[in-house]
Formats: structure tokens, sequence, C-alpha cells
């Protein structure tokens, strides 16, 4: 990626959102280096020879590295471009999606997101989701966060039958 964008950060993330490729500009940014020690359950690939990052990033703990570097929506923008794609799918003849990493990306703000989207009917096709718990859980801080996580999950307007036929919510998704 260096030689096609050598001045400008690129990252590309896998659709599993496990693993992520960054360039030497946009790990520049992120202040990933040769003395960079991998993140607890994450992994910085490196040149066997030199040491070097390759830009490779493994697991959820090493793309959070990244969070410098990726642009961050507002609120209003996450909407619209939900209300967007919703639209795109359509026209393709998609009628049902499934998001396995909700909050990945924008955390507790990307689930209101697709709340506000469902509340205001931009949601025609079927979304089924997968809230990645780490968007909302700190599992450094597990026993405190287990002591508040009802009235956290609550304040997020995360409940028992939360949705409706075009917005639904199937599980927790938690990587180890």
């Amino acid at each position: 990626m260096d030689k096609v964008s050598p001045n400008h950060p690129v990252i590309l993330k896998h659709t599993s959102g496990h693993s992520m490729v960054a360039n030497t500009e946009a790990l520049k940014i992120a202040g990933i280096s040769i003395n960079t020690l991998d993140p607890e359950g994450g992994k910085i690939e490196r040149d066997i020879r030199t040491g070097e990052p390759t830009g490779v990033l493994l697991a959820f703990p090493a793309i959070k590295l990244m969070k410098n570097v990726l642009p961050t929506p507002s609120f209003a923008e996450m909407v619209e471009a939900l209300g967007q794609a919703n639209n795109i799918m359509l026209s393709e003849g998609i009628t049902s999606a499934t998001d396995v990493g909700l909050g990945h990306v924008g955390g507790p703000r990307e689930i209101g997101a697709y709340q506000e989207a469902m509340d205001r009917g931009l949601l025609q096709v079927r979304h089924t989701v997968e809230i990645w718990a780490d968007a909302i859980i700190d599992f450094m801080r597990i026993k405190e966060e287990l002591d508040s996580l009802e009235w956290k999950l609550l304040s997020l307007g995360i409940r028992t039958g939360l949705g409706n036929e075009n917005f639904k919510n199937r599980c927790f998704e938690i990587c180890a």
C-alpha cells in the first residue's frame, strides 16, 4: 500500500473485523513502531528480518491501536449512512442484512444510530445485528462493569424486545 499511497494513511479492515492492514503512514499516525509491544490478546505482525511492523494487525486489541487514525463520523452522519446503505440494498433487491460487529467502530453511538434510523423509518431492509460487547463493556474492569451492566444497557436503549420487524439484536459478540 505504501507504493500507492506513501503520504496518506490507508487502512483496510477485513470484513470479519478480526484483522486490519495499514500502510506506513497510518502506522506512524497511530504511533506503532518497531518498539511497540503487542497488546494483550492482539498481534502486530512484523518483518522477520527487521522486526518492523508489516502493517498487519490481528485481533481486536491490535486493531484498537488504530482508533486515532480512523475518522469518527458524527451521529447524524452514521444515521444518514444507514439510510443511504438501506436505499442501495433495496435498489439491488437485498431485503435483509446482518451486522455482526455493531459498535465495533462507533461504539455506543453506532448502536444509537441504528435505533435512530429505525425510529425514523429509514430501515426498510430487515437488519439483524450482533452488538460488539467491547463497545459497551470494559473487560479489564469486568467485576465493576457487571455490577452496572443493566443500567448501562438500559441507558443505551438496549432492552428485551429492542427493535421491530426491521431491526433485531440477535446477540452480543464477545471475542477473546
